[in-house]
Protein backbone atom coordinates (compact mmCIF):
# COMPACT_ATOMS: atom_id res chain seq x y z
CA UNK A 1 0.00 0.00 0.00
CA UNK A 2 2.75 2.57 1.02
CA UNK A 3 4.22 1.99 -2.64
CA UNK A 4 0.97 2.50 -4.58
CA UNK A 5 0.38 5.68 -2.51
CA UNK A 6 4.10 7.13 -3.18
CA UNK A 7 3.43 5.93 -7.28
CA UNK A 8 0.17 8.06 -7.00
CA UNK A 9 2.14 11.05 -5.36
CA UNK A 10 4.60 10.79 -8.13
CA UNK A 11 1.97 11.09 -10.70
CA UNK A 12 -0.26 13.42 -9.47
CA UNK A 13 2.92 16.08 -8.70
CA UNK A 14 5.42 17.03 -11.70
CA UNK A 15 8.22 17.52 -9.45
CA UNK A 16 9.50 14.72 -7.20
CA UNK A 17 11.10 15.84 -3.72
CA UNK A 18 14.64 15.68 -5.14
CA UNK A 19 13.17 18.13 -7.79
CA UNK A 20 13.55 15.82 -11.06
CA UNK A 21 10.47 16.81 -13.36
CA UNK A 22 8.75 13.66 -14.55
CA UNK A 23 8.01 13.70 -18.32
CA UNK A 24 8.11 17.31 -18.60
CA UNK A 25 6.30 19.02 -22.00
CA UNK A 26 8.16 19.22 -24.70
CA UNK A 27 10.12 22.65 -25.07
CA UNK A 28 8.45 25.21 -27.74
CA UNK A 29 10.22 27.31 -29.89
CA UNK A 30 8.51 30.87 -28.81
CA UNK A 31 9.83 31.97 -32.44
CA UNK A 32 8.52 29.29 -34.10
CA UNK A 33 5.11 28.91 -32.55
CA UNK A 34 4.60 32.94 -32.98
CA UNK A 35 5.33 32.58 -36.56
CA UNK A 36 3.30 29.52 -37.12
CA UNK A 37 0.50 31.60 -35.23
CA UNK A 38 0.83 34.71 -37.85
CA UNK A 39 0.69 31.97 -40.78
CA UNK A 40 -2.61 30.62 -39.49
CA UNK A 41 -4.15 33.54 -38.67
CA UNK A 42 -3.11 35.85 -42.31
CA UNK A 43 -1.64 32.76 -44.83
CA UNK A 44 -3.07 30.14 -44.04
CA UNK A 45 -6.50 28.98 -46.05
CA UNK A 46 -9.99 29.05 -45.21
CA UNK A 47 -9.99 24.90 -45.26
CA UNK A 48 -7.21 24.43 -42.36
CA UNK A 49 -7.39 23.39 -39.07
CA UNK A 50 -7.14 25.44 -36.30
CA UNK A 51 -3.53 25.21 -34.35
CA UNK A 52 -3.77 22.63 -31.64
CA UNK A 53 -3.25 24.85 -27.91
CA UNK A 54 0.57 24.21 -26.51
CA UNK A 55 -0.63 25.17 -23.58
CA UNK A 56 -2.72 21.80 -22.97
CA UNK A 57 0.53 19.71 -23.89
CA UNK A 58 1.66 18.52 -20.02
CA UNK A 59 4.02 15.45 -20.43
CA UNK A 60 5.55 13.94 -23.00
CA UNK A 61 8.15 10.91 -24.06
CA UNK A 62 8.93 8.12 -25.93
CA UNK A 63 7.56 4.96 -25.20
CA UNK A 64 8.47 1.71 -27.61
CA UNK A 65 5.03 0.51 -29.45
CA UNK A 66 3.20 -1.83 -31.76
CA UNK A 67 0.27 0.62 -32.88
CA UNK A 68 0.19 -0.41 -36.50
CA UNK A 69 -1.09 -3.66 -38.26
CA UNK A 70 2.24 -4.48 -39.76
CA UNK A 71 4.34 -3.65 -36.49
CA UNK A 72 1.76 -6.11 -34.51
CA UNK A 73 1.91 -8.57 -37.25
CA UNK A 74 5.56 -8.39 -37.69
CA UNK A 75 5.95 -8.09 -33.59
CA UNK A 76 8.43 -5.51 -34.07
CA UNK A 77 8.61 -2.84 -31.29
CA UNK A 78 8.74 0.63 -33.27
CA UNK A 79 10.06 3.80 -31.19
CA UNK A 80 6.42 6.06 -30.75
CA UNK A 81 6.38 9.71 -29.20
CA UNK A 82 3.34 10.62 -26.84
CA UNK A 83 2.00 13.76 -25.13
CA UNK A 84 -0.58 14.70 -22.33
CA UNK A 85 -2.98 17.15 -24.32
CA UNK A 86 -5.21 18.19 -21.62
CA UNK A 87 -6.06 16.59 -18.47
CA UNK A 88 -7.23 13.05 -19.68
CA UNK A 89 -5.93 12.33 -23.29
CA UNK A 90 -2.39 10.68 -24.47
CA UNK A 91 -1.47 10.80 -28.25
CA UNK A 92 0.91 8.81 -29.52
CA UNK A 93 3.04 10.02 -32.62
CA UNK A 94 5.72 8.25 -35.12
CA UNK A 95 8.10 10.71 -34.22
CA UNK A 96 8.65 13.79 -32.50
CA UNK A 97 8.90 15.63 -35.83
CA UNK A 98 5.06 14.29 -36.24
CA UNK A 99 3.85 15.92 -33.05
CA UNK A 100 6.25 18.98 -34.00
CA UNK A 101 4.45 19.36 -37.57
CA UNK A 102 0.87 18.24 -36.05
CA UNK A 103 1.26 21.33 -33.18
CA UNK A 104 2.70 23.90 -35.56
CA UNK A 105 2.07 23.35 -39.14
CA UNK A 106 -0.68 26.08 -39.92
CA UNK A 107 -1.69 24.47 -43.45
CA UNK A 108 -3.05 21.18 -42.04
CA UNK A 109 -6.56 20.61 -42.89
CA UNK A 110 -8.45 18.70 -39.84
CA UNK A 111 -8.12 15.19 -41.64
CA UNK A 112 -4.03 15.94 -41.84
CA UNK A 113 -3.79 17.23 -38.82
CA UNK A 114 -5.47 13.83 -37.23
CA UNK A 115 -3.33 11.48 -39.55
CA UNK A 116 -0.90 12.57 -37.49
CA UNK A 117 -2.08 11.22 -34.31
CA UNK A 118 -1.52 7.30 -34.25
CA UNK A 119 -3.66 6.61 -31.35
CA UNK A 120 -4.82 8.85 -29.19
CA UNK A 121 -6.83 7.78 -26.04
CA UNK A 122 -9.13 9.69 -23.92
CA UNK A 123 -9.58 8.03 -20.52
CA UNK A 124 -12.29 10.04 -19.05
CA UNK A 125 -14.46 10.41 -22.44
CA UNK A 126 -13.73 6.77 -23.41
CA UNK A 127 -15.01 5.15 -20.73
CA UNK A 128 -18.24 6.81 -20.92
CA UNK A 129 -18.28 5.22 -24.48
CA UNK A 130 -18.26 1.63 -22.93
CA UNK A 131 -18.34 -0.71 -25.34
Amino acid sequence: DDEEAVAVAIVADETREDGIRIAPPPPISSTARRHAERLSRTRAPSFSSPLPDPALVRHCGRVLSRISLRAVIMKRWKPTFWIQYGPSRVLFFRSFDDYDDWLNNPYHTARARESLVKLGVDFKDDFKRGG
